[in-house]
């Protein structure tokens, strides 16, 4: 690993041009080295409007017509057991048919893509936990043999092949003809790091068994890979992988053997979950106030390695959200929905966070938060980089509109995603962290030390 590692220690790019310069740095290192994954296309979408680059999150029981919305709006589609999960016994879902909403999503649009979220540890359909319980020998035990655990839960050994050959193979449970309705994963917990055993004091492991343990689990993505690619020409897109704190300076991924970027090897994409929000925002590092404004130097790392990975042919899948989210999340509730999730707004941030579902909505509806949301993202889209707009993962939360007060989302569709927008006419213009660029029917700039400076000229 050492013959890329001169680049990825030092200090990182201090400058838009040392940026751009490491970005071609980055994807001619990939050319002439080693590359575990096979070469593969990302999942790719036009330039009509905004609508035709959205991917959605299925994670939870909804109604045929929100099913009718998804299939007809989304083109890309992550499907999880969400709160259908049942982790205590081998049934599936208790009240929502994963596979028979695959089914009729997939009838409704036979081209979407369809992605399994599955978790690195223990999978997505109910049967993690309880399988893995039953083969000690597939048990993470640290260097005295005492096994880690996850609160009451057993931990996979990355290194144990038959253990891998499980989590890979885990859909199949349900026949490969049900396995079929997906092109692939959302893999979460992807990164070249295995927190539970770096992380936990109470246990000791040699770093040349650390160093096996994170290799054999970036090796088990790239298995899954294998796999679906194999099963349905599918791919596996890994969270996180692109955010602060994955490729940023200074890194998690730093006390490890591994330069950045190393692990997207193996894997056929990523997801950025926390892009405008979370570790993008000023504080969130553990240094200066949360004042709600985006970290400009973190935002411009993942903006640079989203045009990185892209420029690789990886499909990439960006999260956006209302305003400046972060934790501690806040539950809401109302006459006509149950403790929807919502992230919060820091205390220092002029709007408090939403307190009422009307109040979320007027957010998520507010021009002024989807430019803010929109604009970045459109500064680094490419046919094989997708976008979302939600408060988070369950459906409700703003994946969809509703006439009631059901739901996150608008009453109707936001009219703004359907906008002609066209072919970019070139890529995204930088000074500093001021970025421009221009669509066929629509300019756009951003200041990413000022959100408020936020312009999206539509013609």
């Amino acid at each position: 690993y050492n013959r890329t590692s001169t680049y990825f220690v030092s200090p990182g790019p201090t400058n838009q041009s040392e940026m751009r310069a490491a970005a071609v740095t980055v994807v001619a290192l990939f050319v002439v080295g080693h590359c575990a994954a096979t070469s593969i296309d990302g999942f790719q979408h036009g330039f009509d409007n905004v609508n035709s680059m959205l991917w959605g999150w299925a994670g939870a029981p909804y109604s045929d017509e929100v099913t009718d919305f998804y299939a007809k709006t989304y083109q890309l589609i992550v499907m999880s057991g969400g709160s259908g999960i049942d982790f205590d016994n081998t049934t599936a879902v208790k009240d929502w048919d994963l596979w028979e909403n695959a089914k009729k999503l997939r009838s409704l649009n036979p081209n979407v893509k369809l992605l399994l979220y599955e978790n690195i540890d223990w999978g997505v359909i109910g049967l993690g936990w309880t399988q893995l319980a039953e083969h000690p020998d597939w048990w993470l035990k640290d260097d005295k043999g005492v096994p880690y655990m996850q609160a009451t839960n057993h931990v996979m050994d990355y290194r144990v092949k038959e253990a891998r050959d499980w989590w890979v193979s885990m859909v199949t449970a349900a026949g490969n003809e049900t396995a079929r309705l997906f092109d692939g994963l959302m893999i979460d917990g992807a990164a070249a790091v295995v927190n539970t055993a770096l992380n936990d004091s109470t246990h000791t492991m040699s770093a040349a068994n650390a160093k096996a343990l994170v290799q054999a689990k970036l090796d088990m993505l790239n298995e899954a890979q294998a796999f679906y690619a194999k099963l349905s020409g599918g791919i596996t897109v890994g969270n996180p992988l692109l955010q602060w704190g994955e490729v940023g300076f200074p890194s998690r991924q730093s006390k490890q053997p591994y330069p950045m970027h190393y692990h997207w090897n193996y894997v056929g994409g990523a997801l950025d979950e926390m892009f405008g929000g979370f570790a993008s925002l000023q504080g969130e590092q553990g240094a200066g106030e949360k004042t709600g404004l985006w970290n400009a130097s973190t935002m411009n790392v993942s903006m640079t390695a989203m045009i990185e990975m892209s420029a690789l042919n990886k499909t990439v899948i960006v999260r956006g959200y209302p305003g400046p989210c972060g934790v501690p999340f806040a539950h809401l509730e109302g006459p006509a929905i149950e403790n929807v999730v919502i992230p919060s707004y820091p205390s220092a941030y002029p709007l408090p966070t939403p307190s009422t579902v009307a109040e979320a909505r007027a957010i998520t509806n507010s021009e002024t938060y989807l430019n803010q949301g929109l604009a970045p993202f459109l500064m680094v889209a490419s046919p094989n980089l997708w976008w979302s707009w939600a408060w988070f993962y369950q459906p409700k939360s703003g994946w969809y509109p509703c006439a009631d007060d059901s739901c996150l989302g608008p009453k109707e569709w936001y009219p703004m995603f359907s906008k002609p927008l066209g072919e970019p006419l070139g890529p995204a213009t930088c000074s500093g962290y001021k970025w421009s660029r221009k669509f066929q029917h629509c300019d756009v700039s951003v200041n990413l030390e000022n959100p408020n400076a936020t312009v999206v000229n539509w013609h």
